[in-house]
């Protein structure tokens, strides 16, 4: 008779090979899952940023990594609203919404050149770059 301990290895084990072997239906699902409860979604992701800190900070250390020119224009467009160089609209430049909106950089050459977008607007704009 089996042991807590080796059934509970050995359903790690199964899960882990179900996860493995149906990945990217699991996948297609979850995104499906999450745009249709978006308040959930966002609400179990804040739980899990809250809950796994180092995780967090590992994940966005190799971003910064991965992505040096983007993670310079970005650190620039902050240092230049926190000095008054920049100053953030209220306004989205696409739809016009009162917002908060984000620093779209066209060119991350051209770190101060951004164009503000509501967050709707600017993860529309990405959606359309990928696809082209």
């Amino acid at each position: 008779m089996k042991t807590k301990e080796e059934i509970a290895t050995a359903k790690k084990e199964h899960l882990r090979k179900y996860y493995i072997k149906y990945k990217d239906s699991r996948r297609a699902s979850e995104k499906r899952w999450r745009k249709k409860h978006p308040e959930k979604a966002k609400e179990i992701r804040r739980l899990w940023n809250k809950k796994n800190p180092e995780k967090v900070r590992e994940m966005e250390r190799r971003w910064r990594k991965a992505n040096p020119e983007k993670n310079s224009a970005q650190r620039a467009t902050r240092y230049a609203i926190k000095t008054g160089k920049i100053v953030r609209p209220t306004l989205c430049s696409f739809c016009s919404i009162v917002c908060k909106p984000h620093a779209h950089h066209r060119d991350y050459a051209k770190p101060l050149d951004v164009r503000w977008l509501c967050c709707k607007c600017h993860m529309l704009i990405h959606r359309m770059r990928k696809m082209a």
